[in-house]
């Protein structure tokens, strides 16, 4: 591959050396990254970092406080950025170690600001910090409430995040309403080469020497910042400890050290920072991480493969990793519980060495090459890989059309990643997706048969143009998804404002019956339909025309939650209640279902069968007019309206059911209508019910007729009637039409399938470079 074919990357950090963590993770990146992307470096100092084949732009440091500085960095290299895109230097992702890019498309993420501010908000009320002047505190606020604030932003985007322990992911997670799991977790690495027990052992003695150390156990600490490092609660325990015990801390706060440590001050020692760290990682004999935040903790790692035992609080990050090779204290306030877990680690050698050995091997695995290659893999996909902004008009409830948005929801995040699939519903949904929740679920709540105002429709739009702007990628690799035909006209403006693609979905009423000309133009202006069914394919192109886009068939799927693949129990038909199942919404633009004619059988059925019941789930403005029919015919308790029903109320319905009829009516051409495919159809087959479906519309499709079903006249009452009396008293051709149904189901309209069928429409939009692979449980 040329240097042409690579990716190009920008990486954004403030400064690149080996002197802490971060800047050590991220020197590491830019090293091994340099035969892999095509890398160029935004940053105001860097030192110590082989930089060759790395394009660097170096922006000067203004003098002053740390805040202004801060934002003089977010700007300038933004505006550096900008300036050598308009000379052609264009980047497929933009890479930032933290909040250093708020357009960044890939954060690694070492610190978690929200997370952390209630530690910063204690330190700056007592302790050292009360010292400092009034407006020194008042800066530290102001720059943590930014930084807060445009994480905010940052994390609820559609960046691709990782961290490095699951308790900070958890916390990216709900920050930016992503499904739990979805961040990824990438630890430190460590270089075992420098950091292993035979160098060491090779350096103790003179290591100790150095410092004036013989008898002493030295506990050594290291960190920057010592309130969230926990010095107060090393120097707690120390005070527990025999008085042979000392506290060394590193750092760059080394002049605070003794003031902190009052009485004690004999027994602490405050060594200057070093890049030489391994030295003291030989003189100490055992390394203290009492911290009551912290990512990670490079320095136990490092320790670890030294050979050096480690005690650590469980709110250090390296906690999750490295427990099984360290001793961890659950409470680390408790300093009787610190000062025993020290002197565990001498008074039981076995245990101290196995756990050490333990670090090493995990140390030996964990290298800075395999760190870099995760991120850098993570940094491919965020290219490579569609992002989809799915606009819904209700992404809850048991409706049609709601399981099967779930449905591609849920699909497009198995092939790509949750975090690559964002979701702007138009009703609250308040359902647990695997996706980014887009909506303000306050702003959104309507109830179901609430008319959406124009203001509504307004807000949804300005929400869905800033979703579209941020979520259309550096590369263009955005595909807006419609999921009803009136969103059409959304998903068109936000089309125009990106310059990326949409699908319509079109499933049948809303484009069998009379459209506004919007949705109509903006149909068939989509770079592509996907019909629910052949009978709706081919009243969407009659409207797209010849000019519009292509029109493809994609049957819904059956979901597995919504089936148990049970045969209904034979039957005779005239002894034990038979209960035949209908589900409709009962709407009077929904009338072409055919629950009427339904009902008006029933006398029919009866004559045949007299313990018949009908039982209809389901509800809506049209209720009233169905049970005056039923009236009108003295049917009395043999048919049975249920309303509507929750999920478990409607399984128990399928399974206490023997047929189900759903006899709809339909016409195309003008005024066309009827249903589109009809899901009930699927979820009746996959709990083994034999079905008596309308031969009109997209049932058909649903229902084979004479091997999972009867499809008849919806017109005839004398015909719905027949088919399912026939089903009713002949139990061995029903169990064989529910067994056929079953299987259908499984072969013809699995989740996969829908998926798969899916994914060919969001490839053949997608910008040039992203892949329709599989994510791999990953986003």
């Amino acid at each position: 591959m040329t240097r042409a074919e690579l990716l190009r990357v920008a990486i954004i950090t403030p400064e690149l050396n080996r002197d802490g963590a971060t800047e050590l993770a991220v020197a590491e990146q830019v090293e091994r990254w340099s035969d892999r992307f095509d890398v160029t470096l935004y940053t105001m100092a860097h030192a110590g970092v082989d930089l060759r084949g790395v394009r660097v732009r170096r922006i000067p440091r203004p003098p002053g406080p740390h805040l202004l500085r801060y934002v003089w960095w977010l700007v300038a290299n933004r505006a550096a950025r900008w300036w050598d895109e308009r000379a052609g230097l264009r980047y497929d992702v933009v890479h930032s170690p933290g909040m250093n890019a708020l357009d960044a498309d890939a954060v690694g993420v070492h610190i978690v600001f929200a997370k952390h501010w209630e530690g910063v908000r204690t330190a700056l009320q007592t302790g050292a910090a009360q010292t400092a002047s009034v407006l020194r505190r008042m800066h530290r606020r102001v720059y943590w409430a930014l930084v807060r604030a445009l994480e905010a932003r940052l994390y609820a985007g559609p960046a691709t995040l990782w961290a490095l322990s699951r308790a900070d992911a958890t916390v990216l997670e709900s920050m930016g309403h992503r499904v739990s799991g979805s961040v990824p977790v990438v630890p430190y690495g460590v270089d075992a080469e420098r950091f292993s027990p035979p160098r060491r052992a090779a350096q103790r003695d003179r290591a100790r020497l150095a410092q004036g150390w013989s008898d002493e156990r030295v506990l050594l600490l290291v960190g920057n910042d010592l309130q969230k490092k926990g010095l107060d609660r090393a120097l707690a325990a120390l005070a527990l400890l025999p008085a042979s015990f000392r506290l060394a801390v590193a750092g760059r706060e080394s002049a605070h050290v003794h003031a902190m440590a009052g009485a004690l001050a004999d027994r602490v020692i405050a060594l200057p920072f070093t890049s030489d760290i391994e030295t003291y990682y030989a003189a100490a004999d055992c390394l203290i991480a009492p911290s009551r935040e912290d990512a990670f903790h490079l320095p136990a790692l490092e320790a670890l493969a030294s050979g050096l035992p480690v005690v650590a609080s469980d709110e250090m990050g390296a906690s999750e990793t490295l427990a099984a090779a360290m001793t961890v204290v659950q409470d680390a306030d408790d300093a009787a519980a610190l000062a025993a877990a020290v002197m565990a680690r001498f008074d039981d050698a076995p245990a101290t060495a196995a756990r050490v050995s333990r670090g090493r091997e995990y140390a030996l695995d964990a290298t800075w090459a395999k760190y870099a290659e995760r991120t850098a893999a993570l940094v491919e996909r965020e290219a490579n890989t569609p992002r989809v902004l799915v606009l819904a008009p209700d992404a809850g409830g048991i409706g049609g059309i709601q399981l099967a948005t779930h449905q591609l929801i849920e699909g497009l995040a198995a092939r790509y990643g949750a975090a690559r699939v964002g979701l702007l519903a138009l009703r609250a949904h308040g359902t647990a997706l695997p996706c980014v929740a887009l909506s303000d679920e306050r702003a959104f709540t309507l109830r179901a048969v609430e008319r959406i105002s124009p203001l509504r429709k307004l807000q949804f739009l300005w929400r869905a143009m800033r979703a579209a702007r941020r979520w259309r990628g550096r590369r263009g690799q955005l595909v807006i998804v419609a999921c009803h035909a009136h969103l059409a006209p959304v998903a068109r403006i936000c089309s125009w404002l990106t310059g990326v693609p949409y699908v319509v979905w079109a499933h049948g009423i809303e484009v069998h019956a009379s459209m506004s000309g919007s949705a109509r133009a903006a149909l068939a202006a989509a770079d592509a339909v996907v019909a629910g069914s052949g009978f709706t394919q081919r009243v969407v192109s009659d409207i797209v025309g010849a000019g519009g886009g292509e029109v493809r068939m994609i049957h819904y799927p059956m979901s597995p939650s919504r089936a148990d693949g049970r045969l209904p129990a034979a039957n005779e038909g005239h002894g034990a209640a038979v209960r035949v199942l209908s589900v409709a919404r009962l709407v009077g633009e929904h009338a072409y279902k055919g629950v009427d004619a339904l009902i008006m059988a029933w006398p029919r059925v009866l004559a045949s069968v007299p313990a018949a019941e009908l039982v209809i789930v389901g509800d809506g403005d049209d209720r009233a007019r169905l049970e005056r029919i039923a009236a009108r015919l003295h049917l009395g308790s043999r048919v049975q309206f249920l309303g509507r029903v929750r999920e478990a109320e409607l399984t128990a319905a399928y399974a206490s059911a023997t047929v189900f009829a759903l006899p709809g009516r339909a016409a195309e051409g003008f005024g066309a209508a009827g249903e589109g495919f009809g899901l009930v159809f699927l979820e009746a087959a996959a709990h083994g019910l034999p079905t008596v479906a309308g031969r009109a519309g997209g049932s058909g499709e649903a229902v084979e007729d004479g091997v999972t079903g009867t499809l008849v006249n919806g017109e005839s009452s004398r015909e719905i009637a027949h088919a399912i009396v026939q089903l009713l008293t002949t139990p061995a051709q029903a169990q064989t039409f529910g067994q056929a149904g079953v299987e259908r189901t499984r072969r013809e309209f699995s989740p996969q399938r829908f998926s798969d069928a899916w994914a060919s429409v969001i490839a053949s939009l997608a910008a040039p470079g992203a892949s329709s692979v599989a994510a791999g449980g990953h986003s």
